[in-house]
């Protein structure tokens, strides 16, 4: 299927034969995207939208990174302190 839908985008009649019965629906508008730099634009138009999504996907990256990483070192101090006490009472 996939392989029809890129030989229709290039302008080919494409027919498609099927064995048996099957659904055929639209994907939502947002699953099309990535067709989009077959389809329309120019090399640098493409170069520069594929970039924005890039940089947003790494800025998103970093942040989620960020927040992982604040709530690792806030168990961890949870965990030395667990451990500060269990010392103190075998110590004991």
């Amino acid at each position: 299927m996939i392989i029809a839908q890129d030989l229709h985008s290039s302008g080919v009649n494409v027919t498609l034969v099927q064995r048996s019965p099957t659904l055929i629906t639209n994907i939502e508008p947002s699953a099309q995207l990535a067709y989009a730099a077959y389809n329309e634009g120019t090399l640098e138009d493409n170069g520069a939208a594929i970039e924005q999504v890039l940089v947003e996907l790494l800025g998103q990256l970093r942040n989620d990174w960020w927040l992982f990483s604040q709530q690792a070192a806030h168990r961890g101090r949870d965990q030395v302190v667990i451990l500060q006490r269990a010392l103190v009472i075998y110590a004991a």
